[in-house]
């Protein structure tokens, strides 16, 4: 459920009117379909054909979004688009606008959208009424936005800008708006001042004076959405007067104020007075009425206020003692009223105070009713001795003493109960000693003096457990240095106790005091380490079980940890365990393994090439077996591979040995050489891969063989590698034709880089490639775009057969051309461009981009902008772009102050606000003129006078501004004090008049002496005949009291009270 946000921009709330809303469309709900747009709006005219009653008055593109729309559509309110500024829905209905308040847009950086609508009837001067509209922020700002207010104007108003427009909104709302989510209500109430027709609502500030609030979103443009307005009148009929009882006190006035929930209504007390507020000074207490009137409805309140006065009080005031030392205190007593308040601002009937002079004191005493009276009283202060306190030492260690000496007076009593001048302490902690000296005339002072207590040390090492045989390091911390019960004197000490010890360390710190304390070390026993084997002798390359005993884990000599541990001794062999117990102590075990000797077999090698036979032998035993099922000390064997063959051997003993022997099979080699292309001339070489030597049919005997046939010729090479084995292999060197080379070129003109060189090839093998050495480098049978130089081409044809050629380019000098220009002044066509030619080889052509037939080197009568020119020698032709700036000429402004005058003060200054002007001149609309750029200025007669402004510039550039003012009558009123009306027709109306009356601002009341209101007037030209209630016979000869209230043409109130007699 969204939550509803209201901001009051007035002092009374309306809610819940019932009377009807002006505003034209007021929830953008009727719309044309077919102008709706699904991309942002673009102008002021696609806003006001989609959405009735409601247009732009700047040219900021305001949207309107639609929920007919796809979502797809970046004016859906549900976008998707990838400018989106987040979804909302419309607070009612369909439809709702969107305002830039602040950012970057088409005015950087102070873009605004506004909207402005229209009113079904104008509003009425004088009338308050009620604004409402509902405004939520885009979800993807980055930044929230202040400054959301409302002008109204009597007329559509437009500024062809997409800045704030230059007005002052009537209504604004200062404060910053965050919620992205709800829907914000922002309401005011407004005293319209003219018939107002229009209004526009949106940001009318820059972006420096509007307040921002950062909100993490990703668009600089701050928008927010608005829909729901309501502008309609406010109704309140009958003033509600208000006015709050005083209390005073006797003696006093006071001020009693009257107030009214509708403007300009007036007042009329029991006293006689009239306007909002009086002031009495009655002598008891005395209740007032006032009567408030409606200027408008005549509608009338009355209610009261009390003036209750209340007497003064009788205030005494004693001290006690009324004499001190200085330095002490005295009680003041106050008597005589309920609260109190001293000179020195403290309150109560009884204060302490300690003067250092004798003062006199003021008590005012105030009664439970508020009032008021003073007294005072006298405090006389002595001397005091001025006493000294000091310790020696002034800092101890726990358990040290410090001896305390006093001074400056007779006598002395410590804090600690001691008396005399000195006395000796022994604190815990550190503390303050407070000594009071009294002097013989019997005052007394104090001093105070600290014995610091310093702390001892906190001593700390850890206990530490060692194995037997092992060193503990013990090391002290918390002091600056130690003395331990070893002898040693440093923080860390090293220790080898044969059995658990306790160690002691004193600790001394920086201030001299020491703390103790006790390390253990604890020393734990070796464990008693074992091995049984299984077995216990073994043959060598048999294997055998260690079982250890006596730890919990174990470390062998041969590296292994484990229980059992199994090896395979080729000879007798001694092994050791280490075991390490529970505690982390270690031992140690050995055995020694008895290992019978084998027989030492051996085998021969050999190295055949492939399909060879190889004989093998073994000897160191009696008996053999080969791994191929073969028996016997020699065999003989043709292995295709290099292969392995093992012969186990048994001696008499039963036990065996065994050897191997390897038949290395090496393969023939692979002689490879490749064939190879050559261009007619050049020399081929061939290499050979695959042998260690070579034989060539060329006759070499290299790797490689350099040829350089005539003809496409087939070698061969025969290669032997390192084991003596041999292969062969052929190429075939083809042999190619070079391409031939033609070659032409054309001159670089004016330095124009525009010289060309062109290569021609015949003879090779098409298609041919061209490669040229000019930066960047060209690769065509022509290159182009060259200046003056030397050329080199490359030509290589299909075959990759090459042939180079060089090239001249020569040069054709030109000219240069430079420029000037004076700028074009408020649009009068003075603008001047020149253009300079050096080097021309013959007298140059022009041709002007804005005037092709002007052949001259200077363009006269030019608007701002940029002109071409072409300048042809005959030889060269190059251009040069020229730039005519625009000089702004004035602007005219003035301001009137006053603009309304009357002929009491017929006056006005005009302020000049033009801008590069400097001349003026004024038409003043009466006939004459005025050549200052300020002035004062008085009429002669009333009437109303436009006055023009003209303003100049050096160049002769002009820019004119008007301004109205009038002139009123002066003020007149004429008021009878007496008529008669009898109906003779003469003196008969009890009608006042005058001039410089503003006849829509007229009020008038008759009252009669008991202030009951008999007669009220809005119309000017109505008079009272001496009636009530239509009867003329209704009020008796008498006097009447009146009221007169209205604004002059100059704006300013007016209020008359008087007395008229009402005659036979």
């Amino acid at each position: 459920m969204k939550k509803l946000y209201t901001f009051l921009f007035s002092l009374v709330l309306i809610s819940g009117l019932s009377a009807q809303n002006l505003v034209l469309n007021p929830s953008f709900e009727t719309v044309n379909s077919g102008s709706l747009k699904c991309s942002w709006y673009l102008s002021a005219a696609e806003y006001a054909a989609a959405v009735s009653n409601w247009t732009v008055p700047s040219n900021g593109s305001t949207d309107i979004f639609h929920t007919s729309l796809a979502t797809s559509c970046y004016c859906s309110p549900f976008s998707t688009h990838a400018s989106a500024n987040g979804p909302q829905a419309p607070r009612t209905g369909s439809s709702m606008t969107a305002l830039c308040t602040y950012g970057n847009g088409g005015c950087s950086p102070n873009y605004r959208e506004y909207a402005q609508g229209q009113l079904s009837s104008p509003m009425v001067p004088g009338q308050d009424y009620c604004i409402e509209f509902y405004v939520s922020m885009a979800d993807y700002n980055t930044r929230a936005s202040n400054n959301i207010g409302v002008y109204f104007a009597t007329s559509a108003q437009f500024q062809g800008t997409m800045c704030p427009m230059s007005v002052t909104p009537q209504l604004n709302y200062t404060s910053t708006i965050t919620d992205a989510t709800n829907w914000t209500l922002i309401s005011f109430t407004y005293t319209a001042t003219a018939a107002y027709d229009y209004f526009i609502i949106g940001n009318f500030y820059t972006d420096a004076a509007t307040s921002t609030t950062a909100t993490g979103g990703s668009r600089t443009v701050t928008r927010y959405y608005l829909d729901d307005v309501s502008i309609q009148l406010c109704s309140n009929p009958n003033p509600t007067i208000t006015v709050n009882d005083q209390t005073i006190c006797e003696g006093e006035s006071a001020t009693l104020t009257a107030t009214s929930d509708i403007a300009g209504t007036t007042f009329l007390w029991s006293t006689g007075g009239t306007g909002s507020s009086i002031t009495v000074s009655p002598a008891s207490t005395t209740t007032y009425t006032v009567t408030g009137t409606d200027p408008v409805g005549g509608g009338t309140g009355t209610t009261s206020a009390t003036v209750t006065v209340n007497p003064l009080p009788t205030v005494s005031a004693s001290a006690s003692p009324s004499t001190i030392c200085s330095g002490n205190s005295s009680t003041l007593t106050a008597s005589g009223a309920s609260t109190y308040v001293w000179s020195t601002g403290a309150t109560g009937s009884s204060i302490s105070v300690s003067p250092g002079t004798s003062t006199t004191y003021t008590v005012t005493g105030t009664s439970a009713a508020g009032c008021s009276n003073t007294a005072s009283v006298l405090v006389t202060v002595a001397s005091v001795p001025t006493v000294t306190a000091s310790a020696s030492p002034g800092s101890i260690c726990p358990g040290g003493s410090s001896t305390l000496t006093a001074g400056g007076a007779t006598t002395y009593t410590w804090s600690t109960g001691g008396t005399g001048s000195s006395i000796s302490v022994s604190p815990a902690s550190t503390t303050t000693y407070t000594v009071t000296g009294s002097s013989g005339a019997g005052c007394s002072n104090t001093a105070t003096v600290d014995v610091i207590v310093n702390t001892a040390p906190t001593i700390s090492v850890t206990n530490q457990t060692i194995c037997d045989g092992e060193t503990a390091t013990l090391t002290a911390s918390g002091a600056a240095i130690y003395s331990w019960s070893t002898g040693g004197n440093t923080p860390s000490i090293s220790v080898s106790p044969s059995s658990t010890t306790t160690y002691t360390v004193t600790g001394t710190n920086a201030v001299g005091c020491t703390g103790t304390t006790t390390a253990t070390v604890t020393v734990n026993p070796l464990p008693n380490i074992g091995i049984a084997p299984n077995p216990t002798t073994i043959c060598a390359g048999q294997s055998c079980d260690l079982f250890p005993a006596g730890g919990v884990s174990y470390v062998w000599s041969t590296g292994g940890t484990g229980n059992p541990e199994t090896v395979s001794p080729m000879t007798s062999t001694t092994y050791y365990v280490t075991g390490t117990d529970a505690n982390g102590c270690t031992g140690e075990g050995s055995f020694y393994l008895m290992v019978m000797a084998g027989p030492t077999v051996t085998a021969t090698g050999a190295t055949i090439c492939e399909g060879d036979i190889a004989n093998i032998t073994a000897s160191g035993a009696s008996t053999y077996e080969w791994d191929n099922t073969m028996t016997g000390s020699s065999i003989n064997v043709t292995p295709v591979i290099t292969t392995t063959y093992t012969v186990t051997g048994t001696d008499a003993a039963g036990c065996i040995g065994t050897a191997t022997s390897t038949v290395i099979v090496n393969a023939l080699p692979t002689i490879s050489v490749a064939d190879a292309m050559i261009c007619n001339g050049e020399t081929a070489t061939l290499s050979a891969s695959g042998g260690t030597s070579y034989n060539w049919s060329s006759g070499g005997t290299g790797v490689t063989e350099n040829v350089t046939p005539g003809s496409t010729t087939t070698y061969y090479v025969t290669g032997t590698d390192g084991n003596g084995c041999s292969n062969i292999d052929s190429a075939q060197v083809i042999v190619n034709q070079n391409p031939t080379i033609n070659v032409t070129s054309t001159s670089d003109y004016c330095d124009g880089n525009n010289g060309t060189a062109t290569a021609i090839a015949g003879s090779g093998l098409a298609p041919y490639t061209y490669s040229w050495n000019t930066s960047p480098a060209q690769n065509t049978p022509t290159a182009d775009n060259l200046p003056a130089g030397n050329y080199i081409v490359t030509v290589t044809d299909d075959n990759g057969c090459t042939e180079t050629a060089t090239v001249t380019v020569d040069p054709l000098a030109g000219f240069t051309l430079t420029s000037d220009s004076d700028p074009e002044h408020c649009d009068q066509l003075d603008g001047l461009a020149q253009v300079f030619v050096s080097g021309a080889q013959n007298t140059p052509m022009y041709s002007w981009s804005h005037n092709a037939g002007l052949n001259s080197d200077l363009a006269t009568g030019l608007s701002a902008g940029t002109y071409t020119v072409t300048v042809d020698d005959g030889q060269c032709i190059r251009t040069i772009d020229i730039d005519v700036s625009e000089m702004q000429g004035p602007t005219a402004g003035f301001i009137l102050n006053p603009s309304t005058i009357n002929m009491d003060d017929p006056t006005t200054n005009i302020i000049d606000q033009s801008i590069n002007a400097t001349s003026w001149y004024y038409e003043m609309g009466d006939g004459n003129t005025e050549t200052n750029s300020s002035f004062t200025y008085s009429y002669l007669e009333t009437g109303e006078y436009t006055i023009m402004q003209i303003v100049s510039d050096d160049y002769g550039c002009i820019d004119t501004a008007y301004q109205t003012i009038v002139v009123n009558e002066s003020f007149t009123i004429y008021i009878p004090n007496a008529f008669s009306p009898n109906g003779d027709g003469k003196n008969d109306i009890f009608h006042p008049f005058g001039t410089g009356i503003d006849a829509n601002t007229w009020h008038m009341r008759i009252y009669d002496r008991w202030g009951r209101t008999v007669f009220v007037s809005t119309d000017y030209n109505q008079g009272w005949d001496g009636g009530f209630e239509g009867d003329v016979n209704n009020c008796s000869q008498a006097v009447y009291s009146y009221y007169i209230f209205f604004k002059t043409t100059q704006g300013k109130d007016k209020e008359f009270y008087g007395r008229v007699t009402k005659l036979p």
